[in-house]
């Protein structure tokens, strides 16, 4: 089971930089994110209707719920977005661990106050150090980066800027996963929340395309563009759905600390093997003590904040 986690830690940066590579493509982000999300909704549909996990929300039990309940999909939004913004910027490795630091900071801070309905947990000296260890991990790696093409065509506020966004978008993930946790429990289902959360996105970002006009041309080029696109830059959204159904299918077999801890193995480790390769367009970044080191105390982090 482990070993599944660690492979299904894979699925996130093969996903950003497939999304990513779609983005360059259509020339728009958000036209991009909103082709991941479409696919990821109807392959989540197709599953809750295979399952017969659906259920009938009534009139009455949606305006009984607070309407934050039914907003995961916007945080997922603004985290795959961010992550296709990244992922040409930063890197494979740096992208998967800005948001991992937004991710401890904020379900810390889920945790200690209860927001969104989860159980409080008390915040100790252990949850301070972890927090404590991952920043000082994260500025190891921030300030650790030789990528010479980077450094010439980006300032060091450049260079916060994005570092900024990573901790945003890892942020959102975890305000996206309690929201959908307690959605699942209300509605006894676990695939039928990501379906929703899926589904809010997908109409949250065609409203978007719509009337924005971030479409990254004229209909002839859009044409033209989605006819030249690989055929696996369109994976991006199955890639995140099968990413969750795995976490669905992990937490109740080994536990939320070791489910964490190896899916984050996984992602760290693909993340080195796009960087050192130069997988996906990405430039070349080889890895050295300094940065390993970094990444052990962000992994170090995660540990301690989930004993």
């Amino acid at each position: 089971m482990i070993l599944l986690a660690i492979m299904i830690g894979f699925i996130i940066p093969i996903q950003t930089a497939v999304n990513t590579r779609l983005s360059l493509n259509l020339k728009s982000p958000i036209f991009s994110s909103s082709i991941s999300f479409i696919i990821g909704t109807v392959f989540l549909g197709i599953i809750v209707i295979l399952s017969k996990s659906y259920v009938l929300v009534l009139s009455k039990t949606f305006w009984n719920l607070p309407i934050w309940i039914w907003l995961g999909g916007i945080f997922g939004v603004v985290a795959l977005t961010s992550n296709i913004l990244l992922f040409p910027k930063i890197g494979g490795m740096q992208t998967v661990l800005m948001p991992l630091v937004g991710q401890i900071i904020m379900s810390s801070l889920i945790d200690c106050f209860g927001w969104f309905d989860s159980a409080v947990h008390s915040f100790n000296g252990l949850r301070f150090l972890g927090i404590l260890i991952s920043l000082i991990g994260t500025i190891i790696i921030v300030t650790n980066n030789k990528d010479k093409k980077y450094s010439k065509r980006s300032s060091s506020k450049s260079k916060f800027k994005w570092v900024i966004l990573g901790i945003v978008a890892g942020a959102c993930i975890s305000v996206q996963s309690s929201i959908n946790a307690r959605l699942g429990s209300l509605l006894s289902s676990t695939v039928l929340p990501t379906f929703i959360s899926f589904l809010l996105g997908s109409i949250i970002l065609v409203i978007i395309l719509i009337t924005a006009n971030v479409t990254g041309g004229t209909k002839s080029q859009i044409t033209l563009s989605i006819r030249t696109v690989p055929v696996w830059s369109w994976s991006g959204g199955l890639l995140g759905a099968v990413f969750v159904l795995g976490n669905v299918f992990l937490v109740p077999q080994i536990g939320i600390g070791v489910s964490t801890i190896s899916i984050l193995l996984g992602q760290i480790i693909c993340g080195v093997i796009i960087d050192q390769l130069g997988l996906f367009n990405v430039q070349k970044q080889g890895m050295n003590i300094t940065k390993l080191f970094g990444i052990i105390l962000l992994i170090s982090s995660v540990y301690l904040l989930n004993i």
